[in-house]
């Protein structure tokens, strides 16, 4: 049998859909620059971060990049979920450091970003899937599950070696240690009196020590995690290949 011939290559992104890369960083920032009283229920902004955790490694676990139509997990309720927990975790995030306001902006934000993301991939997958994708689009919500879910394809599913090759792991540990950091933060900010005069290290016996221990430690595993996925072998050959279908 031939091999598959290769696909066309991904039209390169356009404004305002590269907005996408930066709105992230701009949320992260905001949640240490407009830091406050967090909101009063914690358990609602922690439950927004916990799901949006949970379906993003759900989303790049079963995602295939372009060579199929992705049709199993959470790609049964939603045609992008990955953004969907974007916009969950990042939320959450503004949540918990108490910017409600800033919620308001961001949603604003993410709806051209990632408006303008969804509409170049579906146009491309169009190109590349045709009825495949088309219907599958007609009886898939694009981003909030307002149906039943759709029948499951016959792809992969969920694959460890895909959230490897994505970079996933080391993105999400990141993700995921921000609470911590947040958590700190508020309490510096809480301590009152000039800036200059809060003991930036809380003492050890401090609630606030474990927090920005466990921050911190997350975040320096996270980083050794991801050094070590993108070292070679002692041969040179890559430590991880994608899984059939990737790219």
């Amino acid at each position: 049998m031939p091999p598959p011939a290769p696909l066309p290559p991904a039209p390169p992104r356009r404004w305002p859909s590269r907005l996408r890369g930066w709105l992230r960083r701009a949320a992260i920032a905001a949640c240490f620059v407009l830091a406050s009283s967090p909101w009063p229920r914690i358990e609602v902004p922690l439950a927004l971060i916990a799901a949006g955790g949970l379906l993003h490694l759900l989303s790049k676990g079963y995602l295939v990049r372009r060579s199929r139509v992705t049709r199993e997990g959470p790609y049964r309720w939603v045609r992008h979920p990955f953004y969907l927990a974007n916009v969950l975790l990042e939320s959450g995030l503004l949540l918990l450091a108490g910017s409600w306001q800033a919620v308001a902006v961001y949603l604003l934000v993410a709806h051209f970003a990632y408006g303008a993301a969804m509409e170049e991939e579906e146009s491309d997958l169009a190109a590349v899937h045709g009825e495949e994708w088309t219907s599958y689009a007609a009886r898939t919500p694009r981003l909030l599950p307002w149906r039943l879910p759709g029948p499951r394809g016959g792809g992969p599913g969920f694959s460890i070696r895909n959230l490897i090759y994505e970079r996933e792991i080391p993105r999400l540990m990141r993700l995921l240690s921000l609470p911590l950091g947040l958590l700190w933060w508020q309490a510096f900010l809480a301590q009152g009196g000039p800036p200059g005069d809060r003991p930036l290290l809380p003492p050890p016996s401090d609630r606030s020590a474990m927090l920005l221990v466990g921050f911190l430690g997350v975040q320096a595993a996270s980083w050794f995690t991801a050094l070590l996925l993108r070292a070679p072998r002692l041969d040179g050959s890559a430590r991880f290949e994608t899984r059939d279908g990737g790219d």
